[in-house]
């Protein structure tokens, strides 16, 4: 860690001198992010039960009437297959009209010519983080999704987004504060809660369907388990003479920063200006 930053200083200590400014100081510093977990209603879709599929196909071939389905089917007409026909209709996959003759809806022909699949409601936990606001950002109380395999520094050439291998994600837990180690607090009002993540609901919906590849449907209990975790990077502070307020700050990878290391990289959302 040591050699790194005095490599930092270095390699950019002149990074801003034509404007006046001097490297002062290095740092290690870890930035506040949230490690949230809770339940999500997905959608799935799931092929037509055996049973069914053979109601239909029966319907399709001309047996139209209870109990010719029954009888094709050698079941008996006041046996359980009732349900069935009660599921089928409610499900508007079939209708009966006032001859008792059943008939394939539009739905019921398209599940049977296997163009369409069965909608159902499925449960999972899902787990994610987001990046707690800075400062001088507090007017913005939007939630920043945040997917710790895919880098925050999207002007990354595309060989370098590519051979990215995610963020480490430290728990604040078991950091400690040296002299060249800065950690920055969390705020309880900027976790997230259920009420910020209705609001940003469409986001939330991308940002899940990016992660998992499964369609979001709604939030699922009330229950939402947030902790607090840190992104570790080099932070390299600029100041112009003895102006308190005129500062520049750089904030850039290091091996402790991410899975693979590949240079110094810049990671402009957390630099100030």
């Amino acid at each position: 860690m040591e050699h790194e930053i005095q490599e930092v200083r270095t390699l950019y200590k002149d990074q801003y001198s034509e404007k006046g400014y001097s490297l002062t100081e290095v740092k290690v510093v870890y930035v506040p992010i949230w490690k949230c977990k809770q339940e999500i209603v997905v959608t799935t879709e799931a092929s037509i039960d055996r049973f069914s599929q053979v109601i239909l196909q029966t319907i399709a071939t001309g047996y139209a009437e209870h109990e010719a389905i029954c009888a094709f089917l050698g079941i008996e007409a006041n046996s359980f297959v009732l349900g069935q026909f009660h599921y089928l209709l409610k499900q508007d996959w079939i209708r009966i009209n006032s001859a008792q003759i059943y008939s394939l809806t539009p739905k019921g022909k398209a599940l049977l010519e296997k163009e369409a699949n069965i909608q159902q409601l499925k449960t999972i936990e899902f787990e994610y983080y987001t990046i707690e606001e800075s400062p001088s950002k507090k007017g913005n109380s939007s939630l920043q999704f945040f997917n710790p395999k895919l880098p925050l520094n999207t002007n990354l050439s595309a060989a370098k987004q590519k051979n990215f291998k995610g963020y480490r994600i430290f728990q604040n837990n078991r950091l400690e504060a040296t002299k060249s180690t800065q950690i920055m607090p969390h705020h309880q009002n900027q976790a997230p809660n259920l009420n910020r993540l209705k609001a940003q609901r469409n986001d939330f919906s991308a940002f899940f369907k990016e992660v998992t590849n499964k369609h979001f449907y709604d939030f699922g209990t009330v229950t939402l388990k947030c902790h607090p975790h840190s992104l570790c990077f080099l932070r390299s502070i600029y100041r112009k003479g003895e102006d308190a307020k005129a500062f520049l700050v750089d904030t850039r990878q290091f091996s402790g920063s991410v899975m693979h290391f590949d240079g110094f990289e810049l990671e402009g959302l957390f630099n100030k200006r």
